[in-house]
């Protein structure tokens, strides 16, 4: 049998959700179809974001570290090469539904996320992740998150755990497909921060124009009051070609 992909939940230990969506999912369908982690234990049991440090900003780790979420981001990232993809699940306080976040743009993390029956695609680099980052920026397999929000509707892990279990019985596509289904997608990137502004009648994912700018609010208010990410939209055949 070859690889199976791999679903990492927890990796912020105060986002329990996503283990929870996929232990109904266990009732479902054999595990021999798929693989699942806490993706930090520690935390995890404790109900706490992290025990000493972000271990979503602190890949890919070193095994030898004092520092435990160092040396499990190490674990994690050697853990990466005996899978087909992984998927790692987070969540945020914005009202901003399901949707992909691509950490590395490279074209197999995109041809991984025009696989997934998600709509918004939103492509997330930042150059000082290339040296230690999210943990999809270092895996030795495709990676990408799915980030879910609000993280504490009962409607949105409803819809996450029809998400992943689509994922698990059909994650194996045609170029053809592939292609097809991100023609259902939009890609997004985020370019900057608008901070200071009114946030009132922003929606996740609706251009909006301020100060003569137009842009695709995203995480309205999540970091700060007052606060968004700006995102434009890109093309997804141009992603591929990503170098």
């Amino acid at each position: 049998m070859g690889k199976i992909p791999l679903f990492i939940t927890a990796l912020h230990g105060d986002e329990g959700f996503g283990a929870d969506a996929i232990k109904d999912i266990e009732s479902k369908l054999p595990k021999d179809q798929y693989q699942w982690i806490i993706g930090n234990p520690e935390a995890y049991t404790k109900g706490v974001r992290y025990i000493e440090a972000d271990l979503n900003r602190i890949a890919p780790g070193n095994i030898n570290s004092k520092i435990y979420e160092e040396r499990r981001a190490a674990e994690l990232v050697n853990l990466s090469s005996s899978y087909s993809f992984i998927i790692d699940i987070h969540g945020t306080n914005a009202n901003s539904g399901i949707f992909v976040l691509i950490t590395n743009p490279t074209p197999q993390n995109v041809l991984l996320a025009a696989m997934l029956p998600i709509k918004n695609v939103v492509i997330w680099a930042s150059k000082k992740s290339k040296v230690k980052g999210p943990l999809t920026q270092f895996t030795y397999c495709p990676a990408v998150e799915i980030e879910c929000g609000p993280k504490l509707s009962n409607e949105v892990i409803q819809e996450l755990k029809g998400v992943l279990l689509r994922i698990i019985i059909d994650n194996k596509h045609s170029t053809s497909e592939l292609l097809q289904n991100s023609i259902q997608q939009k890609y997004y990137e985020v370019y900057g921060t608008a901070t200071g502004i009114n946030t009132k009648s922003l929606k996740e994912f609706e251009k909006v124009k301020i100060d003569d700018e137009e842009f695709y609010p995203l995480l309205i208010n999540s970091y700060e009051n007052g606060s968004v990410r700006k995102m434009r939209v890109v093309n997804f055949f141009n992603l591929l070609a990503h170098d």
